[in-house]
């Protein structure tokens, strides 16, 4: 069963500026280079809180969140919400549409069946993950899956939130139009629940992500901590 829910999300405010000078690349992309150019960007880039360039990067990424929190930069919305997200881009001389949908998502294991890997990880980047979530106790990138729904429940609630003014339309450095929208109508995530809880997930990518969360949870249950097993994730 894929348990999803939403959730309270962290999103910058107007205070931050330009959306198009704070978007970045997955941080797994960001090279040292690209690095310089993201911050030149803006003192709010987004590459400050995934892959800082300070010895320390993760206690220099919970610094930022703290103080942007503080600022006003960054607010934390009071209820919880889904955020349809749909992407643009020409491919073969033909205009191209995906969408999905950000939630949070139930973590599970390999072994229960429900979410589907198709990649070999590796210790070095999992501990880097892990490191960045023990410390800013922040999900700071979604994982990507995908999911069949030949109902088409899910389509029809993505068709009718757009159909709303989206409260981000931003375009990429490879000229993708991204659109968010976000749904805080309870009625209507339960739809999305019920659409997608007795469907399989398959991580597209994400999966070093995926696992340092896992590893986390299964650390802090150990711990006693009783941790909620959720995670903001793409689907």
């Amino acid at each position: 069963m894929v348990d999803v829910r939403g959730f309270r999300a962290v999103r910058y405010t107007a205070l931050a500026g330009d959306p198009e000078k704070l978007i970045t690349q997955p941080y797994d992309k960001i090279d040292v280079e690209m690095q310089r150019q993201y911050y030149a960007k803006s003192p709010y880039n987004y590459c400050r809180l995934v892959l800082p360039m300070e010895p320390n990067k993760y206690q220099a990424a919970l610094q930022r969140i703290q103080n942007w929190l503080r600022e006003g930069v960054l607010t934390k919305d009071a209820e919880p919400s889904v955020f349809v997200c749909r992407q643009e881009f020409r491919m073969d001389g033909q205009t191209c549409v995906r969408t999905g949908v950000i939630a949070a998502l139930r973590l599970y294991d390999y072994s229960e069946n429900v979410v589907f890997p198709h990649e070999i990880t590796y210790p070095l980047p999992k501990a880097d993950r892990l490191n960045m979530l023990r410390t800013v106790q922040k999900d700071l990138e979604p994982v990507f899956l995908m999911y069949s729904d030949p109902e088409k429940v899910t389509i029809a609630l993505f068709d009718e939130a757009s159909k709303a003014e989206p409260i981000i339309i931003v375009q990429d450095s490879f000229g993708v139009k991204h659109m968010v929208w976000r749904v805080t109508d309870q009625s209507k995530i339960r739809v999305l629940r019920d659409a997608l809880a007795q469907k399989t997930v398959v991580i597209t990518d994400g999966h070093h992500r995926y696992e340092s969360a896992i590893a986390y949870r299964t650390k802090n249950i150990a711990k006693g901590a009783g941790v909620r097993t959720l995670r903001s994730i793409s689907t």
